[in-house]
């Protein structure tokens, strides 16, 4: 499989799954696998990352998304499937969440 091929099949991946709310991260997310993926390929000639480095690139650039999103707004509210969770910044600097079941 080449570099383009597996960016590409992850990109449609990420659109298909994530939420409205999470579909902003989708272009950084890829542009984080794909330089970790290329390097991967020119290595050990296989493009596809290990599930818990794809995670990992996953969880760093959302963590840093909703971070930089609670700084400008204060709260937050994410839709995803059957839940809904609540970010609040509280005046310490600190996160205050909690989820709830839309069903």
């Amino acid at each position: 499989m080449t570099v383009k091929k597996y960016i590409e099949e992850i990109e449609k991946k990420l659109e298909e799954s994530l939420s409205k709310d999470f579909q902003q991260f989708i272009p950084e997310i890829v542009k984080n696998v794909q330089k970790v993926s290329l390097k991967k390929f020119i290595d050990e000639g296989d493009p596809v990352l290990d599930l818990l480095v794809f995670k990992g690139i996953f969880d760093s650039v959302v963590s840093k998304g909703v971070e930089e999103k609670l700084k400008d707004q204060k709260s937050i509210s994410i839709i995803e499937g059957v839940t809904q969770t609540f970010l609040i910044e509280l005046d310490e600097g600190k996160p205050l969440h909690f989820t709830i079941n839309l069903n």
